[in-house]
């Protein structure tokens, strides 16, 4: 079912125009490695203000339960700990316990999704993105028969790695097979060019935009691995996030 609602028609020199209102996306945001939820608020704030103002998307925040040492960018002092990861991360190719770690943080995060949605879509920053990529492909692969919509019908990356293991040389091994069953929803793209993740959120998009390539939306900035705030990126940003709203909403 649309989730549009369309307006009276009014009418301006006898030439009938539509309005249509479409209600704000309900996100829930995963923060990246060493980070906790209310930093991540903290760096999507400026964005958030804006997508609420106009109706465009609002937000609520989950947060990893692995502890961790501060993430790259986060200054203890001036953000304070705990800081978390949604599991042990960089995943070690092999490692079982780090295999552990995911579907535990696979589970607590479905659990989240049940207890607290339903969610219009999920959003995550780099550690964040690459875990949500994880957690679509994964659930759409093991529950054909389930609609992977009541999860999520968009999906958010903002600096992402696509799902990978390290090699022993710490090297990201991306998972070709598992992005093969991201399911063909609409997704959106930031990616800073400065990032040192750039080849990899890039990879992340192109391969996405293969599956959807009418509904896969990217923004690119020239900032490093961050969450843009600076007001032409964000202006940048906000239009990616009307469209992904207009997708979503014109999907069915």
């Amino acid at each position: 079912m649309s989730r549009a609602h369309p307006k009276q028609p009014v009418t301006g020199r006898n030439i009938p125009i539509l309005a249509i209102t479409m209600p704000a996306l309900k996100l829930l945001c995963l923060h990246g490695a060493g980070m906790n939820s209310e930093i991540m608020k903290s760096h999507l704030s400026s964005l958030a203000k804006t997508l609420e103002y106009r109706n465009i998307a609002q937000f609520a925040y989950a947060e990893g339960s692995v502890e961790t040492e501060p993430g790259p960018g986060i200054t203890p002092g001036l953000y304070e700990g705990p800081y978390y990861s949604f599991h042990i991360w960089p995943p070690k190719a092999g490692n079982l316990q780090d295999e552990e770690s995911i579907q535990n943080a696979y589970e607590e995060l479905l659990e989240i999704i049940d207890d607290e949605g339903p969610f219009d879509g999920l959003l995550g920053f780099s550690h964040g993105g690459s875990f949500l990529a994880e957690l679509l492909a994964r659930y759409a692969r093991d529950n054909p028969a389930t609609d992977v919509e009541r999860l999520a019908r968009c999906a958010v990356f903002i600096n992402s790695f696509p799902p990978f293991r390290n090699d022993p040389d710490q090297n990201p091994i991306i998972d070709y097979e598992l992005l093969k069953h991201f399911p063909k929803i609409p997704t959106l793209h930031v990616v800073g060019t400065s990032d040192f993740v750039h080849e990899y959120s890039t990879i992340l998009y192109e391969k996405l935009h293969q599956k959807a390539p009418t509904s896969t939306g990217l923004v690119t900035h020239s900032k490093g691995h961050e969450i843009p705030r600076d007001p032409k990126v964000l202006d940048k940003v906000v239009a990616g996030f009307e469209k992904l709203n207009f997708a979503v909403s014109f999907s069915h």
